[in-house]
């Protein structure tokens, strides 16, 4: 199984290698780790260097925050920095993000400039450099995501946890891009309404741990709660368990589309 999106830097370092060491233990075969900011990336690539094949670090600068003022001056330097360092590092990083445009933080309110900014900046490096994209682009917020998408000609993009209108999913379905589905799949209709607009194969499994997921488990989110994700695709497309959990770890692979040549890692079949 390949976890898409894991925010392996939020873990307790105390507790984090143990984690890590159980859920390999027990069927997850790789990870993929995107970045808040430029602190967040150094603990990933740390992280990634003491799982070396398991763990696969992106590189980004999470939207919710503050653009206004001389705070959105500063993560718009931030933001030209990380693409600055994404282009000299691009061999270092399996994808960038976890980018996009600010929702939550907004109150109602209109994005600043600076959020837009900052996302076409990333943008035009996953042109260049042809990395994927892990994007943060929720509600009212999607629509304008896949415009830009569209219009720097980005070709893999993934929708993390897609929360979107009904119109907006079935366009970025139509585009060929990538939705994520989280555990609470199993438990509320609007994810199990949007899933239904993409095919099969633009369909990948995360948990976005360790933020906590409203299906009524305890503790740690694990990777391996995908399963509960997998087993409830089962009725939609007529295939077991098995064949989902296979189908998405290879469509994780077709969304990262790159292999290190000379070294088995946990994205190789």
């Amino acid at each position: 199984m390949i976890e898409t999106h894991y925010h392996l830097d939020k873990l307790p370092p105390e507790s984090r290698d143990s984690l890590l060491a159980s859920w390999f233990a027990q069927g997850l075969e790789a990870i993929v780790a995107p970045a808040m900011d430029r602190d967040s990336l150094d603990q990933v690539l740390e992280i990634a260097q003491s799982a070396p094949g398991k763990v696969f670090p992106a590189a980004g600068l999470h939207p919710e925050r503050n653009w206004q003022g001389e705070q959105g001056k500063a993560a718009l330097r931030q933001a030209e920095a990380l693409c600055r360092w994404i282009e000299q590092n691009r061999d270092t990083i399996w994808a960038i993000g976890e980018i996009g445009l600010p929702w939550y933080s907004l109150e109602g309110g209109e994005a600043p400039k600076a959020a837009f900014q900052a996302l076409e900046l990333f943008l035009e490096t996953a042109r260049r450099t042809d990395l994927p994209l892990i994007l943060h682009a929720v509600h009212d917020m999607a629509r304008p995501c896949l415009e830009r998408l569209q219009a720097y000609g980005v070709k893999r993009a993934v929708f993390h946890w897609l929360k979107a209108p009904d119109f907006v999913a079935q366009a970025i379905a139509e585009a060929g891009y990538y939705a994520s589905l989280t555990p609470e799949y199993i438990c509320f209709e609007r994810d199990q309404r949007l899933a239904g607009f993409f095919a099969i194969d633009r369909l990948l499994l995360e948990t976005d741990g360790p933020e906590p997921l409203r299906i009524g488990k305890e503790g740690v989110p694990s990777p391996l709660w995908s399963r509960m994700t997998a087993a409830a695709l089962v009725r939609r497309f007529g295939k077991s368990p098995l064949e989902i959990e296979r189908q998405m770890d290879e469509n994780a692979r077709c969304f990262l589309a790159r292999r290190l040549e000379g070294q088995t890692t946990g994205l190789d079949r």
